[in-house]
């Protein structure tokens, strides 16, 4: 994860020429934080784990469900947790019958909603 490495070359590093590396027999990338010199002809590199990168094809590959979402056209209204509002308007209308119910035939009421008083 934080490996240090000695390399031996005879001239050195151009200064901030280099700061990412990849070790592909540990299969992973890094920063390098630092490089410093021992001796002449002897070098020491100092890096840390880039874990995304070293992991990309992974994630990038991965199947997911995302409960959050900045962009609402990418955002599963399936996962309610509250934080999530589709759609939300108030809508109260009264309508009286216009001349009562019929006592010949039938009468269907539908109501949808409502509300208690």
């Amino acid at each position: 994860m934080h490996p240090v490495i000695e390399i031996e070359k005879e001239t050195p590093p151009m200064q901030n020429a280099y700061n990412y590396m990849h070790i592909p027999q540990f299969k992973r990338y890094y920063f390098i934080n630092d490089i410093i010199v021992k001796e002449k002809g002897l070098w020491e590199i100092h890096a840390d784990v880039d874990v995304l990168f070293s992991n990309y094809k992974d994630i990038y590959e991965s199947k997911a469900i995302l409960s959050k979402s900045q962009e609402v056209t990418n955002a599963n209204v399936y996962i309610n947790d509250g934080s999530f509002v589709l759609d939300s308007h108030k809508y109260d209308q009264i309508v009286p019958f216009p001349t009562g119910l019929s006592e010949s035939g039938h009468n269907i009421l539908i109501c949808a909603g409502g509300k208690s008083v």
